[in-house]
């Protein structure tokens, strides 16, 4: 099974493609889109469209990953990052690939076992992980092959199942409901004791995945 991971931009766009291969994961590439600042909003947009269209008629992947939307204060960013967004998904669409989105956090979880990790923490994890010889670069990039990650832990696929959507069960929904149940746990507990229970949580969580053979 192939997995495109993206990290979407109005500027700079990172994608990356994970395979697994019988519970082995392998890079098979990643990269970023990069367009002019100069270039208007429409150009970058059929920039990024096509770019990525082609990349997914090359490595026909079963499944895009990307970030879900996100609040800023800043209505025009997400309004212009809702548009790249857009033109991804429908690059996707047209060849038939299952679109996946994932909160920040839980992205950040999956790699780091920690949901505010920072970028920087997410790429090293995720050369950790991946068996990199180098931090992926640009970070753009490094986001991308965080989210493939994710969803490839999360859809929870087993040596010798692979494309088999339903090889999921509850150990791999652990992530959600960490994350669901964080302001319930606030309530409750001191900080300190959330966090350190959020931390033991992921931790089991990645090793129950890596007993399922990813690794």
């Amino acid at each position: 099974m192939i997995v495109v991971g993206v990290d979407p931009g109005s500027i700079a766009t990172g994608y990356a493609f994970l395979e697994n291969r019988s519970g082995t994961l392998k890079v098979l590439e990643f990269g970023a889109l990069r367009c002019k600042e100069t270039w208007s909003l429409s150009r970058r947009l059929m920039y990024i469209h096509q770019g990525l269209f082609d990349l997914f008629k090359n490595y026909a992947p079963q499944a895009m990953a990307l970030e879900s939307s996100f609040f800023s204060k800043f209505p025009r960013s997400v309004l212009v990052l809702g548009h790249a967004r857009g033109a991804i998904m429908v690059a996707a669409e047209r060849l038939g690939i299952e679109v996946a989105e994932y909160a920040p956090r839980l992205v950040k979880q999956a790699a780091t076992g920690r949901g505010a990790a920072s970028k920087e923490q997410v790429a090293l994890m995720i050369k950790s992980h991946l068996k990199l010889r180098q931090t992926p670069e640009p970070i753009d990039a490094s986001d991308a092959l965080a989210v493939a990650y994710c969803h490839i832990l999360r859809v929870g696929i087993a040596p010798g199942k692979q494309g088999n959507r339903q090889v999921q069960s509850a150990e791999f929904s652990d992530l959600n409901m960490l994350i669901k149940s964080e302001s319930r746990m606030s309530h409750s507990a001191p900080l300190k004791k959330v966090r350190k229970a959020k931390k033991d949580q992921a931790k089991a969580w990645l090793q129950v995945a890596a007993s399922r053979g990813i690794r």
